[in-house]
């Protein structure tokens, strides 16, 4: 067996949630160890998380998950600054020598019933659009920050906390629960956060705009991540009538999947098609009474025009469609 140990880090490729969740990575050398540091920030305090290491040496594909590790990685890691993977290469290798030793840290969510948030920095945009009345008069709104899930709501996810699948397209787990009403979601969250002890709730028509467009990271696409529906969209020109698995589009400029098309989305907001007329300038809520509440996205029943992500969309408390399901957010802790 070889025990040489002898390599040069040149590069680090982290596949991570979201922009702001993995960052300040290195790694060092420790007798036949390699240390590796990364930070998981900007993730709420409840999140655990299943963290893997992958090599690549010399430019070839990345193997993994490595198995010789220790420290944080695994199952039931949280946030936090300064986390370390302590990789015991001469258990998994015969030897290491190398001038291109490359790493990936991955992350996924590892609880079920926490949903996958992404972090939204507040900022100023410009709300609404030329293309139709009730998108009428462009108008500046301020967001405050807040997190709003990367993905809609699965049937797995509505079934952990509701026990039943209300869906229509009930044969895929991985799919976006639909066929629910504005209050059902209701319900959803309620039971959501007495088991989790959270505080999820509904997006305001404001935020979901926001973090559809982008946030500060905005390109200013027509659609969520870009200009073309098919990179980003499950709509009437490219699906086979029915939902798909969320996140097998591109994301947007925030690493948020699905805003346009799939399922629409209920929004907390009571809808009025003349709201934009005189919303407030911060944290628009929408009007304080109703028969409607706003619905946003477009899904995989509507045209290219109906998947803007300017558009609007209404129906009332109790409607269900099995076009139409729910993304959640939560405010900054």
């Amino acid at each position: 067996m070889r025990l040489g140990l002898t390599f040069c880090f040149v590069c680090f490729f982290f596949l991570h949630l979201s922009s702001q969740q993995i960052g300040n990575v290195r790694a060092e050398r420790d007798g036949s160890s390699i240390v590796v540091f990364y930070d998981l920030m900007k993730v709420p305090p409840d999140y655990l998380f299943d963290v893997s290491l992958y090599v690549s040496i010399d430019g070839k594909d990345f193997e993994g998950p490595l198995k010789s590790v220790s420290g944080e990685v695994g199952n039931d890691i949280s946030g936090g600054r300064e986390k370390r993977i302590i990789w015991n290469v001469m258990e998994e290798r015969e030897s290491l020598i190398s001038n291109n030793v490359s790493f990936k840290v991955q992350a996924r969510v590892y609880d079920s019933k926490v949903i996958e948030m992404v972090y939204v920095e507040g900022g100023e945009f410009i709300q609404g659009s030329f293309a139709e009345y009730d998108e009428k008069p462009l108008h500046s709104v301020h967001i405050e920050n807040f997190f709003i899930s990367k993905y809609e709501i699965t049937q797995r996810q509505w079934k952990r906390i509701m026990g039943y699948n209300p869906s229509f397209f009930n044969y895929c787990d991985e799919c976006p629960v639909e066929n629910v009403s504005w209050k059902d979601v209701e319900r959803f969250i309620e039971e959501l956060n007495r088991q989790t002890n959270l505080n999820y709730r509904f997006p305001s028509e404001a935020e979901w705009e926001y973090a559809a467009r982008g946030g500060k990271n905005s390109k200013k696409y027509v659609f969520s991540g870009s200009d073309d529906p098919d990179q980003v969209a499950w709509y009437l020109d490219n699906n086979n009538q029915h939902t798909r698995k969320p996140g097998l589009k591109k994301p947007n400029e925030l690493g948020i999947y699905d805003m346009s098309g799939n399922v629409m989305e209920w929004t907390s907001d009571w809808y009025s098609k003349t709201y934009y007329h005189d919303a407030p300038y911060k944290n628009p809520e929408g009007p304080n009474t109703g028969s409607h509440k706003v619905i946003r996205g477009g899904s995989w029943n509507n045209s290219k025009k109906q998947i803007r992500v300017t558009n609007r969309s209404y129906s009332t408390l109790g409607s269900k469609y099995d076009d139409l399901g729910i993304r959640l957010a939560r405010d900054e802790e």
